[in-house]
């Protein structure tokens, strides 16, 4: 039941209406920023199109699809130990209980074409009837452009019975041609308080959206060289005590806008909030955060901090 996961009311909505009416789409993009709560939804969506004796959209729980819920899994990686000469890149693993109609695409790194040209034949090959093959994206954000390319064709044509999933923390990093070919879902924040956000956070970022605002660009990078101004700590070196404040930092902008997203949403606030998980994402790919936190400000983010100075 989509519900025992937490799945937004709305996404409920839209999902079980759609299984009931025979109308699933071919491409959907789960987009928000908790990533498991969207791959349980796509996992439990799949489980319920694969149901033999599904009742009032949920599951029986004791058909053959019930009993297989997961998926095979293609990881994407530059492992040396690699079996296949020349390495191939691409491990595919299975269990007992996976389903071989159901693939989830994965990587510690980039996704590349590979991965996708696998997935394409994976969903253009013969299924068993009545089966729906089904296949899940996890980190969407890290395909690269060719990758996302390659896709446009099954995304815009998908085969009978076929369902592709995207699950993404930053919806606007995927291509337009992408997200037109999609049926986008999204995945509001989940209820947090405020515990972790500081004053000085946000007063911080209050001055730096002002600075920017009046066009300060001398004050502004004066302020954004202190705040990087961090000694080397225990095993860490500058530049990672830099990217792990400034994570920090944008986490703490991220839960306050999602009280304000709860309160007051919008879309403009929806993509400040898919632009600062895609900053994340930077950080986490050694990119200088400085450049990271200039780029966001340039974007006008944050510009939700004086509708809501209470938490």
């Amino acid at each position: 039941m989509f519900e025992k996961i937490n799945c937004p009311p709305a996404v409920v909505r839209t999902l079980s209406a759609q299984i009931k009416l025979g109308a699933v789409a071919g491409a959907y993009i789960f987009a928000g920023p908790d990533r498991d709560i969207k791959y349980k939804t796509a996992l439990e969506f799949v489980r319920i199109l694969n149901c033999k004796s599904p009742h009032s959209g949920i599951a029986c729980g004791n058909c053959a699809g019930c009993l297989r819920p997961l998926p095979q899994t293609l990881f994407c990686s530059r492992k040396p130990g690699c079996v296949q000469d020349p390495p191939c890149h691409l491990c595919l693993t299975r269990d007992g209980k996976s389903n071989m109609d159901f693939l989830l695409v994965t990587s510690d790194k980039s996704l590349g074409i590979e991965p996708c040209r696998y997935l394409i034949h994976f969903m253009t090959r013969k299924s068993a009837p009545g089966v729906f093959k089904a296949a899940v994206i996890r980190e969407s954000e890290i395909l690269t452009p060719e990758a996302e390319n390659s896709l446009l064709k099954i995304l815009e044509e998908p085969p009978a019975n076929c369902l592709i999933i995207l699950i993404t923390s930053s919806l606007h990093s995927l291509l337009p041609t992408i997200r037109s070919r999609s049926q986008i879902l999204r995945f509001p924040p989940q209820e947090e308080t405020c515990e972790g956000i500081t004053e000085s956070d946000l007063d911080l970022a209050r001055t730096l959206a002002q600075l920017r605002d009046l066009g300060s660009w001398k004050e502004l990078f004066g302020e954004l060289k202190k705040f990087h101004e961090v000694l080397a700590g225990k095993n860490k070196t500058p530049a990672s005590a830099r990217r792990e404040k400034t994570h920090a930092f944008i986490e703490s902008l991220l839960q306050k806008a999602a009280t304000v997203m709860r309160e007051k949403p919008s879309e403009r606030l929806s993509y400040e909030i898919d632009y600062m998980h895609e900053c994340c994402q930077m950080l986490k790919k050694q990119r200088i955060p400085n450049v990271v936190l200039s780029r966001m400000l340039m974007k006008g983010i944050p510009s939700f901090l004086e509708e809501n100075k209470q938490c």
